[in-house]
């Protein structure tokens, strides 16, 4: 398995961090960003104990993978942590795709997201359909958000940027955030701990994609109606910040014909670090993804 670490320059200061891997070479291979959630940077998405690394994942799978550090988190340019918005990161992610587009003489990109990811991805595929060939959505919120990011995660958010702060620290525990785990191993939760350390503090700003405005709509709902290109929607039975019954909502109002759900049941938010989720979640990405 070969892993570069690469920097892009996205303007205004910011530089990107970016991991990519692929399993022997790049020719005839696919290309996916893989953009993380709202905490611990694209290494949430790399544990790599046994096969929840789903980096690992694709790229044993004949993908090359890249996976950013967005702005603010990891060893990308760490902001004020305010500016890490939604409309912010996706003209972001337009100028790391032209990267992968160049280095590999390719004409477009399969776009995966999770969850905050997911709601960048939908900014990116509303705005910039050409670069895309298939899109997929992990647990994003739309409409409404659950009991855990409502009655926990966005008020302790929300009192930190009218406060003026830009980041917070990183838990090393997931219940901190409210959320309930179905079933996970000790040594991925131990190891999922470890990792804390390499995004340490979190910025503020994407909590704001989840506060909904005076139409009670959320900031990425817009641009459902507006994605034409393929996708597939990951939901997770269980989902206490993206609840499931809204993911069908979004699903029935996305703007493609060409589009498939899944949901996975007996998983929460964080699928990927459990037992049942991570492999389901897995399988069901590749199988749309090489299409």
């Amino acid at each position: 398995m070969k892993n570069n670490e690469l920097y892009v320059d996205i303007g205004g200061g910011v530089r990107y961090f970016l991991v990519e891997r692929y399993d022997g070479t790049t020719k005839s291979k696919k290309a996916v960003l893989l953009v993380h959630g709202v905490a611990d940077g694209h290494i949430g998405l790399d544990l790599r104990i046994k096969d929840y690394s789903v980096i690992d994942y694709l790229a044993e799978r004949n993908f090359v993978v890249y996976a950013p550090d967005l702005r603010g988190f990891g060893k990308s340019t760490i902001t004020s942590g305010t500016d890490v918005r939604i409309e912010n990161c996706a003209e972001d992610l337009k100028k790391v795709a032209d990267f992968i587009k160049d280095r590999l003489k390719i004409n477009n990109i399969q776009l995966a997201g999770f969850s905050f990811g997911a709601q960048v991805a939908m900014a990116y595929a509303a705005k910039y359909p050409d670069d895309i060939n298939r899109l997929a959505l992990i647990c994003p919120v739309y409409r409404d958000v659950g009991d855990a990011m409502k009655n926990i995660m966005l008020p302790t958010m929300l009192d930190l940027i009218n406060k003026g702060q830009g980041y917070y620290p990183n838990p090393t525990e997931i219940s901190s955030f409210g959320i309930s785990l179905r079933s996970a191993e000790d040594e991925v939760l131990r190891l999922y701990s470890s990792l804390k350390s390499y995004c340490p503090n979190n910025p503020t700003g994407p909590i704001l994609g989840a506060v909904q405005g005076e139409d009670g709509t959320l900031p990425t709902d817009c641009y459902i109606p507006q994605i034409k290109v393929p996708t597939l929607l990951i939901a997770a039975a269980n989902d206490d910040i993206a609840p499931a019954k809204n993911a069908k909502l979004l699903y029935q109002d996305l703007g493609t014909p060409d589009k498939k759900m899944v949901v996975i049941p007996n998983a929460s938010h964080t699928l990927s670090l459990e037992i049942e989720g991570h492999i389901a979640m897995q399988e069901a990405l590749v199988d749309w993804l090489k299409g």
